[in-house]
């Protein structure tokens, strides 16, 4: 089958490559490291503006993962066109947010239910009122299942979709909180709008990887690997403590999971990122299966042989 280009040219692969479902994260060499660590008979299907695109199975699931930029105009762009040219069904985008409930702290999960926003992205569907951006039932369902059946703290409600990384609006956290908003991103309004526009399934998994309003962020520069591709952060035989009290909130369904993170808070974050979300969405997405004759393209040395 030939190679399709969408008309952004953002992504070029063979459709048949790409599975139903697909993971998506902000930064591509996130999607890299699940392809690498998680799944088996690995494709790489884009490397288009560096946007890398995988898919493989797990546990004889076939899946894909593939990046999405930041912003709710990339995520747009980049969900429209894999539900619209490339035959996926269901999108569940597994990133990092910043932490704005009282009871939200580090490592945390948060299960998206809807996105507030300050976006304007659903103006081209002149939608006669205010569009409610919220995930599919099915999937959320699910993941709020799957969570409490495996133990995984989770926290489910909405979040805040915002178009600015930095606000200059020093009260904004303070009104996010009065409102009940659990976390802040920058896609996941745009995800879902995308995906209800089209008759498509949504799901936002989100790791709090730091507070907007206490002290106990990881830094950016902590859960950005310097390895390149090949990210790892078993350099320390020292733990790292959880900040989370071992209770659960109003708004957790489930009992927390050890509280105790091997090495850095690097180590600390991927293992929140890459455990807790990929045990989810493993136990949630579709099952397809893989076909034996699909062809294989190495893509930034991620062809590998099982």
């Amino acid at each position: 089958m030939a190679i399709k280009e969408s008309p952004s040219a953002s992504i070029a692969a063979e459709e048949s490559q790409i599975a139903k479902a697909v993971l998506m994260s902000g930064d591509p060499l996130r999607a890299k490291y699940v392809a690498d660590h998680y799944l088996e008979e690995v494709v790489c299907f884009n490397t288009v503006r560096n946007m890398l695109g995988y898919t493989g199975t797990y546990k004889g699931k076939r899946i894909s993962v593939m990046g999405h930029g930041m912003g709710v105009p990339s995520m747009g762009i980049y969900s429209y066109e894999l539900y619209q040219f490339f035959g996926v069904d269901t999108i569940i985008r597994i990133g990092s947010a910043g932490g704005i409930g009282d009871d939200v702290k580090v490592r945390d999960v948060v299960i998206a239910l809807g996105a507030s926003t300050n976006s304007h992205f659903a103006d081209q569907y002149r939608f006669p009122g205010q569009l409610c951006a919220t995930a599919d039932f099915r999937l959320l369902r699910d993941a709020v299942e799957t969570a409490e059946a495996m133990g995984v703290r989770a926290d489910v409600g909405q979040v805040f979709t915002a178009d600015q990384f930095y606000n200059d609006n020093p009260d904004a956290g303070a009104m996010y909180r009065k409102f009940g908003i659990l976390a802040l991103e920058m896609e996941t309004a745009g995800l879902y709008w995308t995906a209800q526009r089209l008759g498509k399934r949504a799901l936002s998994l989100l790791t709090i990887s730091g507070s907007n309003h206490r002290p106990n962020c990881i830094p950016c520069s902590c859960t950005k690997s310097t390895s390149g591709c090949n990210p790892s952060g078993h350099t320390s035989g020292s733990t790292h403590q959880s900040p989370r009290p071992a209770w659960s909130s109003r708004r957790r369904w489930n009992q927390p999971s050890s509280s105790t993170y091997r090495s850095t808070p690097i180590a600390a974050a991927r293992r929140a990122i890459s455990s807790s979300v990929s045990r989810l969405w493993s136990n949630i997405t579709p099952s397809h299966t893989l076909s034996t004759t699909g062809w294989r393209r190495g893509c930034a040395g991620s062809e590998r042989s099982h």
